[in-house]
């Protein structure tokens, strides 16, 4: 009763703001502004105090190997950012920097300072510092250039059929909430999500992690708190969230980059399961400030970190019809402007 009381009151003070133009009174009362803005600010303040950025070092790379990617490369470039760098990139590799990255960091430093060394005769102070650390640390390593090649090459031949081996996969795939009971395997999964891994992301930052869970007793705690999927709950063996870190990002301009980056990626990991003979269904995860405390309670969430979204997986029932979901008129999706 006091919820319906206050749920009401709010409603009468939403329309009471909007109609005298002061919408920032209703966000004092209204709880869901004031989660986002406590995971938001914990994000910034992790940010802040970690000395071993991993997401702050993937952005730098990210930018320096754009700049050097440029038609017309600048001569000077990065001088603002190039010793946080290097920092970054020294704290990181000392803790547990994953190889991927550091492959990619120390060959693309070393394509910078190579490059800035035969372009500029009298180079800024700060680069000749940054160069000097970056050669020191490098001393005593084995020289191991990536194992990959920094950049894609677009002469590759390409497969015509690629477009429409897509569009198939795109027109099969579909939400599924009817599975067997056999179980999947965990290779598969990690299959799905190398697939995933190969999303876009602002500045590559990849602020996102998949948690799988078999676990009976988790998936029966999450069961009772997740909306939307009652009617199917029961056949539901394996559970998977996407998890966004808020911690990979300085300002609160870029709060919502987790949705983007998210939802690029979960289309990858759907699609990757759809390849592999597995379906899926995409359970919402509302902002509801009650559940998002259990939620919390239930995975050990730390602060900064935030649930995007759910998907429940199996392998599908085939005696069991699938809702088509029918698409919009590709006429009604898009606008040409000329």
């Amino acid at each position: 009763m006091i919820k319906r009381i206050y749920n009401y009151c709010l409603r009468k003070l939403a329309a009471l703001c909007k109609k005298h133009n002061c919408m920032t009174l209703y966000y004092h009362f209204e709880q869901l502004f004031t989660s986002e803005q406590n995971v938001v600010f914990a994000g910034i303040r992790e940010f802040n105090q970690n000395r071993s950025n991993i997401y702050l070092l993937r952005r730098n790379i990210h930018r320096l190997e754009k700049g050097l990617r440029l038609r017309a490369p600048k001569q000077v470039f990065a001088t603002s950012y190039i010793t946080e760098t290097v920092n970054h990139y020294i704290s990181c590799s000392n803790s547990q920097l994953d190889k991927n990255t550091e492959k990619w960091a120390k060959d693309i430093l070393s394509e910078y300072f190579e490059k800035t060394a035969v372009n500029n005769i009298k180079m800024e102070a700060n680069i000749i510092h940054a160069h000097r650390r970056f050669c020191d640390f490098e001393k005593g390593k084995a020289h191991n250039r990536a194992l990959f090649e920094t950049s894609f090459n677009f002469n590759e031949p390409r497969n015509n059929q690629d477009f429409r081996a897509l569009k198939k996969m795109a027109n099969s795939r579909t939400s599924v909430r009817s599975f067997t009971n056999m179980e999947v395997e965990r290779d598969k999964i990690v299959s799905a999500i190398s697939i995933a891994a190969l999303a876009p992301s602002a500045c590559n930052r990849q602020p996102l992690h998949y948690r799988v869970f078999y676990d009976k007793k988790i998936i029966s705690q999450l069961k009772n708190i997740l909306m939307g999927f009652q009617t199917f709950k029961d056949e539901i063996n394996l559970l998977v969230a996407l998890i966004a870190d808020y911690s990979a990002y300085k300002h609160v301009r870029d709060r919502h980059l987790v949705y983007i980056d998210g939802g690029i990626s979960s289309m990858l990991f759907l699609m990757g399961l759809e390849t592999q003979e597995l379906s899926a269904c995409i359970i919402n995860w509302p902002d509801i400030h009650e559940k998002d405390i259990q939620l919390r309670d239930i995975l050990k969430l730390k602060p900064f970190e935030q649930c995007i979204i759910f998907f429940a997986i199996g392998y599908p029932d085939k005696d069991i019809k699938k809702a088509i979901s029918v698409k919009k008129n590709i006429d009604k999706l898009f606008i040409i402007d000329e």
